[in-house]
């Protein structure tokens, strides 16, 4: 197998484990919320108990260590599942400024100045860039720009926190609109340069890069020409344009590598430290632990003499933070100028010094080459890097993975072990007596002869006699409404009632003629008498509420249910039957019947009415097989080609009084119908919530659950007591499930 087989196939092998750890990190996160929500429990329980026993077991518990635990390796996780997820090898290339980074970058991947800026001068480099190996087709690239919070948070933010400015900007607006605070005066020089570069970078020119910040991030594509704009900071001719760099959050270059042997290899330049940006700082941890595979970091030493400065153990330091394991992911490059003496006589008192570890720092090896000869960069850096890569990197992968596996099943192992102190808090002595306080209860509830079941039944029955002797009495609701209806039909007759009716009526006949304007004035007529008794729906509803109301009095008082709703009706039902468990069915569907019942004027009334309007109706129903008409026996009017509108009106006039006068009787007749309606509701409500087999058993098991709010003098401390044990136990066993080494297994 090739090298370049031997990558490709460690590439494919990472895929199942990236799955596998995004699952674990899943686990992980819902076991973190849970813990957290099991340490603000063990908080409120020590506010609420009383017993000095039972708050020393309290404190002694503890998940909030765990709970960091997991928050720490959940940034591993997320990082080696970032990295196992990628479909390339990431070569990471860091150093101080001027060190010839970029020199090397350009000798690996054939690139010039106007893509990989190494001019001499100051730091040229101004945005990460990943730098991918295509087969064929022109030098292009990807730019990504920040997105106005990840600009915030990536970029400004790191300025406030390491110059301890204040307020930090909660928007992009204000760090825009907002002056720049001022550095405390007894800053170092350090401090003031590091603010210099926040003051005439990024707020001297917010305005110009602003545009370019949009609410998510987005991506555009450029060609070759265009890079050096997206990667390097401006020249001596600037433009507003110039600074839109600033935006950007990375690049990705495409181009052909010289060697064949990197078509799995990414190459990531990583911004140089020394320029005073903090936020490079932020991007270099970021980069190292998610993207990057192995690390070059790169150094001149000083033909002079050298050692290692300040810059480069700060430098390896914060990679040190980034990569668990830096010791076997980083080699040294010592740049080593080809022709000169000087430049290997440093190279070599430095590579002696690091090898012999007087310079306290760990590596892989340490490669001396001349990072401008692309040979050299090739042949000897590369070289060596892929092999490493190829033989070495699988082993790192699985051992840091196995690292972080082995830490999870530690901290399972401390959660199930302040789960097994957990469940011994509440001991059997702080634990009412269950018998005594059944016995309680059951005489509390009692039976036919005493208790609640008793007094319940009592008024309930007693509203049943009431409304029996009711049920054939006039319904004063639905009378009032009929008189008012009836009142109306007088006032406003149509047609009949209007001032001009017969200049109207005369409008009708020129138009449609007599045939047609007779019929159509009876349809007006019988449905305004129709609409007139619309109303009476609303005198039904109200006394179906009165009735529910009594029914609900009787279970709020005698039933002492107010502790569950203070609604009446309608409502107090519906909201008791939400309340009832699904396993006490009988009981549940006894207030679903009450609560669903309804009387209506289409389904009581309107039926009665329809009857009595035949007069107001030219036609009966349809006879014959052709589907003729036929004309009704009696009628007020015959009409012919001769009928005035006198006639019509007078005839009207007589189709509608007989109808009213048809509709009294009918009316007064349905008087009685809501009462012996109210009558069955509630007979109905008894029989299923009060009668019914086995219904006393689910109504006592239902106060049972809510026995502590119905007598909470007799059972509120008990049932609270109970209630924080409960809760307790169950918020232990969700935790202890969550907590399956199972679920963590991704090795």
């Amino acid at each position: 197998m090739t090298r370049s087989e031997r990558i490709s196939a460690i590439i494919e092998q990472r895929q199942p484990l990236a799955t596998r750890i995004r699952s674990t990190i899943g686990n992980l996160e819902i076991l973190r919320d849970a813990l957290g929500r099991i340490e603000s429990k063990r908080g409120e329980l020590l506010q609420k108990v009383n017993e000095d026993e039972i708050k020393g077991k309290l404190n002694n518990l503890d998940f909030r260590t765990p709970h960091d635990a997991i928050t720490e390796q959940l940034a591993v996780l997320k990082k080696l599942q970032a990295r196992f997820s990628r479909d390339t090898l990431n070569i990471g290339v860091i150093g101080i400024m001027r060190q010839g980074k970029s020199t090397l970058l350009q000798s690996l991947t054939g690139l010039g100045n106007n893509v990989i800026p190494a001019q001499s001068g100051g730091a040229c480099t101004a945005v990460r860039s990943k730098i991918r190996h295509q087969t064929q087709g022109e030098t292009r690239a990807t730019v990504r720009y920040h997105s106005q919070e990840s600009f915030l948070k990536d970029v400004i933010r790191p300025y406030y926190k390491d110059l301890g400015l204040n307020p930090v900007p909660v928007n992009l607006n204000d760090f825009i609109g907002r002056d720049l605070p001022i550095l405390s005066s007894a800053s170092k020089n350090t401090e003031q340069a590091i603010y210099n570069r926040l003051k005439d970078s990024y707020y001297a020119n917010r305005h110009h890069y602003q545009n370019w910040l949009g609410q998510a991030e987005v991506e555009e594509k450029i060609s070759l020409d265009k890079i050096q704009e997206y990667v390097t900071h401006p020249g001596k001719t600037e433009t507003a344009d110039a600074y839109k760099y600033l935006a950007v959050k990375g690049v990705e270059i495409f181009c052909t590598f010289p060697n064949n042997d990197i078509e799995k290899i990414t190459l990531v330049d990583i911004p140089g430290l020394g320029d005073f940006k903090s936020s490079d700082r932020t991007l270099m941890l970021e980069t190292l632990g998610k993207e990057v595979d192995i690390v070059l970091l790169i150094r001149r030493p000083d033909i002079i003499g050298d050692d290692l400065q300040d810059k480069d153990t700060e430098l390896y330091d914060k990679a040190v933070i980034a990569v668990d394991d830096l010791s076997e992911r980083i080699f040294i490059v010592l740049n080593q100028l080809r022709d000169s003496e000087e430049a290997k006589l440093a190279c070599q008192r430095f590579k002696q010094k690091l090898n012999e570890g007087r310079l306290g720092i760990n590596f892989i090896d340490c490669i001396v080459a001349d990072c401008s000869h692309p040979d050299e960069a090739n042949q000897i850096i590369l070289d060596k890097v892929l092999d490493y890569l190829s033989t070495k990197i699988r082993d790192l992968d699985i051992k840091i993975a196995k690292s972080c596996q082995e830490k999870l099943t530690t901290i399972s192992q401390q959660i199930q072990s302040e789960l097994e102190k957990g469940k011994n808090i509440f001991s059997q002595s702080a634990d009412d007596d269950y018998q005594e306080t059944e016995e309680i209860f059951t005489n509390l509830f009692g039976g036919n002869d005493q208790g609640w079941w008793y007094e319940v039944s009592l008024e309930l029955q007693k509203l049943r006699s009431e409304l029996w002797y009711q049920r054939q009495a006039p319904n004063e609701e639905l009378y009032e409404g009929f008189v008012v209806a009836l009142e109306s039909c007088y006032q406003d007759k149509g047609i009949l009632s209007a001032d001009n009716a017969i200049s109207k009526i005369n409008d009708q006949l020129r138009i449609v003629g007599p045939f047609r304007a007779y019929p159509n004035y009876q349809d007006e007529l019988r449905v305004l008498i129709s609409h007139r008794f619309l109303t009476l729906d609303q005198s039904l509803q109200r006394t179906v509420e009165m009735i529910k109301g009594k029914v609900a009095v009787i279970l709020k008082e005698q039933g002492l249910l107010s502790i569950l709703s203070e609604s009446s009706g309608s409502a107090f039902f519906d909201e008791i039957f939400k309340l009832i468990p699904e396993r006490y069915g009988k009981l549940k569907e006894s207030f679903e019947i009450i609560a669903q019942f309804r009387l209506s004027y289409r389904g009581l009334i309107l039926p009665r009415i329809r009857q009595h309007l035949d007069g107001l109706t030219s036609i009966t129903a349809m006879t014959g097989d052709q589907g003729d008409f036929a004309i009704q026996d009696e009628q007020t009017l015959v009409i012919s080609t001769n009928t005035t509108a006198e006639d019509i009106f007078s005839a009207l006039e007589i189709d509608y009084d007989k109808a009213i006068n048809r509709l009294k009787p009918a009316l007064e007749e349905l008087l009685c119908e809501p009462n012996e309606a109210a009558y069955a509701m509630v007979e109905e409500f008894i029989d299923n919530a009060i009668r019914q087999k086995r219904v006393p058993v689910e109504w006592k098991n239902f106060l049972r659950s809510i026995r502590g709010k119905l007598w909470p003098d007799v059972f509120g401390q008990q049932e609270q007591s109970r209630q924080i044990r409960k809760d307790w136990l169950e918020s232990s066993l969700h935790v202890e499930k969550l907590t399956d080494s199972n679920l963590f297994l991704f090795i």
